[in-house]
């Protein structure tokens, strides 16, 4: 029996009707059910919304900015850069976000921990942003992870950055550096084994590209930033500046 014969004893309706019939409730009921339970909340507070990501408030918080902090490292000052990031000696120079504090944090944490990549439609054009601050270089690099850390994670939430970065402003995106060894997480150690616990973690490929930027979600004392920076030096470049989400209060 064909698809477009009659069926039982309902006459002339087809099998094929009711096919339909049965696909157009479940689909509307499944548009109810994801409409009450997965109704629209801000991001990164969890208030409830009509439509988009952001509340109001966050939405102004994540627009104001940068005032009264270094905008390399996140302490209090009155100037662009603080006095110790203004200084000669420092090996990498760079541009931030915001500091790391709700509702950036939280947005950053969503991202970075549960894997919400929609949330690159939030952070990305204000990392682009912030990139305007920076000198021009001839491309774009980002933090690695340990082959071990990117199997647990499923992903390098500082490539991703990096890559859409390197879109927005027309340059290449380069994957030169590699952590060669795995350490111990940053955010558990003193500040004082902070730079140890990185010595020699980082190698770079040798590279003709004088001026990079180095992408990186967040900068706690810059002991990471400053490890990859070295590297990159050490294998030919000669300027490198740091683009991050956030720094940490300071």
């Amino acid at each position: 029996m064909g698809l477009y014969q009659p069926v039982g004893g309902f006459g002339r309706i087809h099998l094929k009707v009711l096919v339909e019939a049965g696909f157009r409730l479940v689909r509307s009921g499944l548009k109810a059910v994801r409409q009450l339970v997965y109704a629209p909340h801000c991001a990164a507070c969890g208030v409830a919304l009509e439509d988009g990501w952001l509340c109001a408030a966050c939405h102004g918080v994540l627009n104001t900015p940068l005032a009264n902090r270094c905008r390399q490292c996140g302490v209090n000052c009155t100037a662009l850069r603080c006095f110790d990031c203004a200084s000669a000696d420092l090996i990498v120079d760079g541009a931030c976000v915001g500091v790391y504090e709700a509702p950036l944090s939280t947005l950053i944490q969503h991202f970075k921990y549960r894997g919400d990549r929609a949330l690159l439609e939030v952070l990305l054009p204000r990392l682009v942003a912030a990139s305007m601050q920076l000198a021009r270089p001839d491309a774009v690099t980002f933090v690695p992870l340990t082959r071990r850390r990117l199997r647990q994670r499923g992903f390098n939430q500082a490539a991703l950055l990096a890559g859409a970065v390197a879109q927005a402003n027309g340059l290449p995106l380069v994957d030169l550096l590699k952590k060669s060894r795995h350490t111990a997480p940053q955010a558990g150690l003193p500040q004082a084994k902070r730079h140890l616990n990185l010595s020699e973690a980082f190698c770079a490929r040798a590279t003709n590209l004088r001026s990079l930027w180095l992408v990186d979600d967040v900068r706690t004392t810059g002991a990471t930033l400053a490890a990859c920076a070295a590297a990159l030096k050490n294998a030919g470049a000669r300027r490198v500046q740091t683009l991050v989400l956030a720094v940490a209060p300071g």
